[in-house]
């Protein structure tokens, strides 16, 4: 069986959370990590937005930590991240030199018109050559 390892924001009523069970009743073997928490509990909007801004420095730095110590303890043979807005480059390096597949997918627009979108998505668009596989819906946002 299939050892995956879902990360993305997969909070309840998201679309993330729907995929993160369609691949469990799917029958692989999935253990996850929500990223909801690092960046939107327990912070104010403001520093969110700040730490946006700059790629989530002291929460980001956290989670991509938290998620090659994942990988490292549960050894996946697939890493899948949703929405990998939040992903540096070396995590998916450091993660890739284990052998592990990584697969990303995003519904969201990989270039967005809006200012805001486009910053945020810059780190996404940076990884977008470190994964194996890559699943989007929306190529232009329109």
């Amino acid at each position: 069986m299939t050892k995956l390892f879902y990360a993305g924001p997969s909070g309840p009523g998201s679309t993330c959370l729907a995929r993160l069970e369609a691949l469990r009743e799917a029958g692989a073997d999935v253990f996850s990590l929500n990223i909801i928490p690092y960046f939107f509990e327990g912070i104010s909007r403001w520093r969110r937005a700040l730490e946006f801004r700059i790629f989530f420095c002291l929460r980001g730095f956290q989670l991509n930590r938290d998620l090659i110590q994942f990988c490292d303890a549960e050894s996946p043979d697939v890493v899948w991240i949703d929405k990998g807005f939040w992903v540096w480059p070396s995590t998916l390096k450091t993660i890739r030199k284990k052998g592990v597949l990584l697969v990303h997918h995003c519904t969201d627009a990989m270039t967005p018109h809006t200012w805001d979108l486009w910053w945020g998505n810059a780190l996404l668009r940076k990884t977008e050559l470190l994964y194996d596989l890559r699943f989007t819906s929306n190529l232009p946002d329109h």
